[in-house]
């Protein structure tokens, strides 16, 4: 026996896709400076996360919602560079929406990249010291570089 189904019905229809294709092509008659899912999730009388269901459970439909989010990047690249939409809007919906980052370059002012260098600890004041043993005196400077060693008979 097959499993009653509970809940209410979906709203998804098989032309959804062709549906979420109109909005884009119309969103600006519809009131949308750019087209958003938000927006089309109005003209759907649907919640936002019923749109991300459906288009979980239905390839067509989340390529449709892909080609919503290509034109709405474009747009902002477009309007945003070319100051029809305000920069500052344009870069936080960039970021937010389709992963854009600004980098600064703290380190180089710009500048090409030296050699690496390698910084080492500060080494402790050479030091003499005076060894010896039977007919032999020795002299040996510690902590200089290079280390030096003279032998003196005596």
């Amino acid at each position: 026996m097959a499993k009653k189904k509970t809940g209410r019905p979906t709203k998804y229809r098989p032309d959804m896709p062709d549906r979420v294709r109109e909005y884009i092509r119309n969103h600006e008659a519809l009131g949308d400076v750019i087209p958003t899912i938000a927006g089309f999730a109005c003209e759907a009388h649907v919640n936002k996360d019923t749109l991300y269901e459906w288009a979980a459970g239905h390839p067509t439909f989340s390529d449709a919602l892909d080609e919503l989010r290509y034109v709405q990047e474009r747009k902002l690249l477009s309007g945003g560079l070319e100051g029809s939409y305000n920069p500052t809007i344009a870069k936080l919906i960039l970021a937010t929406n389709h992963g854009y980052k600004e980098r600064t370059d703290i380190t180089t002012n710009n500048e090409p990249i030296g050699a690496p260098m390698i910084v080492l600890p500060e080494l402790p004041k050479p030091v003499e010291c005076k060894v010896r043993r039977g007919a032999f005196e020795a002299t040996k400077t510690i902590g200089a570089l290079p280390e030096t060693i003279e032998v003196e008979a005596s």
